[in-house]
């Protein structure tokens, strides 16, 4: 009996030993576990903390960069706002308005604008420099390579402008340089009093109370183009009276049905004679001009008519009881502007209007129009629009008729079309905001 207790209690023992034996290697374990946690977070901490350093320094850079990136682009707007109030040339020159010879002390401020403060930058040219928002960005303007020779005077209404964004420390730059357009018409731009574009053209004249003047009349005072108050504008070559984009010799016929060439022409009543220009001849007619076509009509309306380009836009037909009626004046010689409808529109009242306006359906003249500029007709892609009209109609300028698919005209009643330089240059008042980027590159 005593022999199986004591066999019993050495069991026992030998158990609570292995038990404590087991705890302590389990402690042993846990604690080697720990240690090994412990150095892999201590080593991972530093490189988090690296991590969130670069990154936060990342992020720093930038936002610095963005918001320079924004100052410099400032400053290119506000370039090419100044480069339109002075135009090419006049910000080629300088604000002094002497062009660069090289021999003398007044030519430090070409291709600069006459804000801000004019210094020498690093790369010794002349800038402006204007203070913005905490920082400052310096502009500058300089010609490209177009051919003349000289670069402080434009041939091609191309410029080039660099701004330079600077922190307000100074220690950091973002410069900008752009092409920069400045759209214009040249009156050359026109073939002709009355241009037709497109593959088919149909000129219908009835009656003998209209002129489609393209100028220099010898026989009657009047030589090369015309001014807008009718007299002679010697500086104005004359071009023709109507020019047609189609194929000639034009159909002269007496049915529109009859006709099967690309031009077919439709005259009566002494019509003929009422259609004049720099060929002498009546009706002075131009077959298969090039200089201005369909895809330039529709290149012209489709800038014309862009998001915030009219002054005033006219949705839907304005026929019937909605044709323009009353007497209005749309714009002035210091104001042009462009008006745009984008359907058939009746003028059944008096209207007086300076610029650009824009018919995509048939332009019905009715009642009078006296215009001033240029007028397009059904030039859109898918437009369908004809000139018609049997009341009083005046232009000064020049007109464009059609699109890509066809053109049509339809002159009676009293309507006089004279080619004018002036009319056109006034229309390119429009374009003073149709200023483009061309193309552009940034660099720290």
């Amino acid at each position: 009996m005593m022999k199986t207790y004591r066999s019993q209690s050495f069991n026992y023992v030998l158990r609570e030993r292995s038990l404590a034996s087991a705890q302590q290697n389990e402690s042993g374990v846990a604690l080697i576990i720990t240690l090994i946690l412990l150095t892999v977070i201590a080593a991972i901490i530093p490189a988090a903390m690296n991590m969130t350093r670069d990154e936060f320094s990342r992020t720093n850079n930038y936002v610095e960069s963005r918001d320079l990136f924004y100052v410099a682009e400032a400053g290119l707007e506000h370039a090419k706002f100044l480069t339109i109030a002075n135009t090419m040339n006049g910000v080629l020159a300088g604000p002094d308005g002497l062009q660069n010879t090289g021999t003398t002390s007044d030519d430090d401020d070409n291709g600069t604008f006459g804000v801000g403060t004019l210094f020498t930058g690093p790369d010794g040219e002349a800038y402006d420099q204007i203070s913005y928002n905490g920082a400052n960005y310096f502009i500058r303007a300089y010609d490209n390579d177009d051919g003349d020779g000289d670069l402080n005077v434009d041939l091609d209404g191309i410029i080039f402008i660099q701004s330079v964004g600077i922190s307000a420390d100074g220690t950091t730059t973002k410069v900008i340089t752009a092409m920069t357009e400045l759209f214009n018409l040249p009156p050359s731009t026109f073939p002709s009093a009355v241009s037709l574009v497109g593959p088919v053209s149909n000129i219908t004249s009835t009656g003998s109370g209209f002129n489609v003047e393209g100028g220099k009349s010898v026989g009657g005072v009047i030589t090369n183009g015309y001014a807008l108050d009718g007299s002679a504008d010697t500086s104005c070559a004359a071009t023709n009276g109507i020019a047609s984009e189609s194929a000639g010799p034009g159909q002269f016929v007496a049915d529109p049905a009859d006709c099967t060439d690309p031009t077919c022409v439709i005259l009566s009543g002494g019509a003929g004679n009422k259609i004049k220009g720099v060929d002498g001849g009546a009706p002075d007619i131009g077959y298969g001009q090039s200089s201005f076509t369909a895809q330039d009509a529709e290149d012209l309306h489709a800038m014309l008519t862009a998001p915030g380009i009219p002054d005033q836009i006219y949705s839907g037909p304005h026929t019937g009881g909605s044709k323009i009626s009353g007497t209005q004046t749309w714009g002035s010689t210091t104001d042009p502007v462009t008006y745009y409808f984008d359907d058939d529109v009746d003028i059944a009242g008096n209207i007086t209007g300076y610029g650009v306006l824009i018919v995509d359906g048939d332009l019905d003249i009715n009642g009078s129009l006296d215009w001033n500029g240029i007028i397009l007709v059904g030039s859109c892609a898918t437009c369908d629009g004809a000139l018609l009209g049997t009341g009083s109609a005046t232009v000064y300028g020049a007109m464009v008729v059609g699109n890509s698919i066809d053109a049509a005209v339809n002159f009676t009643g009293n309507a006089d079309v004279r080619y004018s330089c002036e009319g056109i240059d006034l229309a390119n008042g429009v374009f003073d905001f149709t200023f483009n980027t061309v193309s552009w590159n940034e660099q720290d």
